[in-house]
């Protein structure tokens, strides 16, 4: 059982197996008395999810874990942000963040985020390879922490210090700024992908909603949002 140092999240629902914490934490918020703070946290996801209905890999040996808070903003580069600053706290590896959602170590995945609403509430999911030995060949683009660290990381000693970051960075008002310092191809040329195909052009910077500013060739710049992006690199 875990024991959190947590002031705002004091209700803490522990699975050990479960289809995904997002769903379990909708399915609470469906149900009279839950708290407007909580944790639905999981040793394993069956049915782990991520951006665009794609499945996220989630054994016993990760950080799985959703996070059920009042409207802010944010709230996936927030929780991203946090991910990053826990890593560098707890290993000597290098984390940044690929908009919108998605966390890389070495160029390779080592997790995400994707928040939902629910009942006026937001559902934010947070997935960390933490302790994984290797990935299969499908998924050779992902890593873990200790792949890259080589060394295992106490899930308890990753939730504890994830948590305060997090808690933290939700009094911050100077967030957008940290934010952009961890950001991976900002001022780079980049292509997105979108609904009428590819474009190619400068990651120009992000808006105080987290919309991505992109400058095309001709100078025009325009604002991208994730549910338009279905991919950056």
């Amino acid at each position: 059982m875990y024991e959190l140092t947590s002031k705002l999240f004091k209700k803490v629902y522990e699975y050990e197996k479960l289809s995904s914490t997002n769903e379990t934490a909708r399915e609470l918020l469906r149900r009279d008395g839950v708290p407007d703070y909580f944790l639905v946290l999981a040793n394993e996801q069956t049915q782990g999810k991520g951006r665009w209905g794609r499945g996220w890999w989630s054994p016993k040996g990760g950080f799985w874990c959703s996070l059920v808070v009042p409207k802010i903003p944010l709230p996936s580069l927030r929780a991203a942000f946090s991910v990053v600053q826990t890593i560098k706290e707890l290993t000597p590896l290098r984390a940044g963040i690929r908009w919108p959602n998605d966390i890389l170590v070495r160029n390779k995945k080592i997790g995400g985020i994707l928040t939902e609403n629910e009942k006026g509430k937001l559902v934010i999911g947070v997935g960390v390879n933490v302790n994984q030995e290797s990935f299969s060949e499908e998924l050779s683009n992902g890593t873990s922490l200790r792949i890259e660290f080589k060394h295992i990381l106490p899930i308890e000693d990753f939730l504890d210090e994830f948590i305060q970051n997090f808690e933290t960075n939700l009094k911050d008002n100077k967030i957008l700024d940290k934010i952009r310092g961890e950001l991976l191809l900002l001022g780079e040329r980049v292509t997105v992908r979108v609904k009428d195909g590819l474009k190619v052009g400068e990651f120009w910077d992000i808006e105080a909603d987290g919309g991505l500013l992109f400058r095309e060739p001709s100078g025009i710049i325009s604002k991208l949002t994730p549910s338009e992006v279905k991919f950056i690199r």
